[in-house]
Order: structure tokens, then sequence, then C-alpha cells
């Protein structure tokens, strides 16, 4: 789960699934796999995706504040 946090971490600094995926050097299907991972493991939603965005949920604040 640390690896997937950290994803979520840096996908949250860099704005977009594109962009983190980009500065970790993984494709962005395997990044948004990480995260629904993470989001499965924590019996959270941490999201709210919508076509080209996201917004951090109270749970994903509280995740990425951790």
């Amino acid at each position: 789960m640390e690896d997937r946090l950290y994803k979520f971490a840096r996908l949250v600094d860099a704005g977009s699934f594109t962009r983190a995926a980009a500065h970790m050097h993984i494709s962005q299907p395997a990044l948004t796999t990480a995260i629904k991972k993470l989001e499965r493991e924590l019996h959270a939603e941490l999201l709210v995706r919508d076509s080209h965005t996201f917004r951090l949920t109270a749970a994903g604040a509280l995740a990425y504040d951790t």
C-alpha cells in the first residue's frame, strides 16, 4: 500500500494522471489501476473524477495529508 500512497501523493502534486504517470515513468493506465486499488484498500473514494480533471474527496485530502 505504501507504493500506492506514494503514487497518489505524486498524482495530487502533479494535478493530472498524465503528468504524474510521465514523472514516475509509468503508464497512465497503470497509475489509474494503482489509485483504484488504493481506494479499495482504504474502503474510500479518494478522487472525484471529471472528464479531464479530478478533485480530492474529504478522504482523499486526509490520505494526502498523511
